[in-house]
């Protein structure tokens, strides 16, 4: 991660924050009354906890030329090697824990598929 990007996290992380519980607090008035923890993560937390490079939340971008026929696989060329998470796809492109969870889903239905053939 870039000193710049880290030094902008620092700077103004609470100012982002503030200004998400102004705004939560228009739908949700009294909303910060009701926070009794509070973590802000930036990038350079995710890339601490995850080792995602520069802090990556969603895995690859979602590009033509990284989505659809062109994604990276939940099957990989080693036989019985499944992959799964954010890095991975079904094919429809990377949109946060949604898909993450369907990735998972398709994942245990091939294992179990292959268990009950091996049964």
């Amino acid at each position: 991660m870039s000193i710049k990007a880290t030094e902008h996290w620092k700077k103004d992380k609470e100012i982002i924050y503030r200004k998400v519980i102004r705004k939560l607090s228009t739908i949700i008035p009294g909303v910060e009354n009701d926070i009794e923890v509070r973590e802000i993560g930036t990038p350079e937390t995710f890339q601490k906890i995850t080792s995602n490079r520069d802090g990556a939340i969603l895995g690859w971008s979602s590009t033509p030329a990284q989505s659809g026929a062109y994604a990276f696989p939940n099957r990989a060329s080693v036989e019985n090697l499944f992959l799964t998470g954010h890095w991975t796809t079904n094919g429809i492109g990377q949109s946060g824990i949604s898909v993450v969870a369907l990735s998972g889903k398709d994942v245990a239905g091939r294992i179990l598929k292959n268990w009950e053939t091996l049964s």
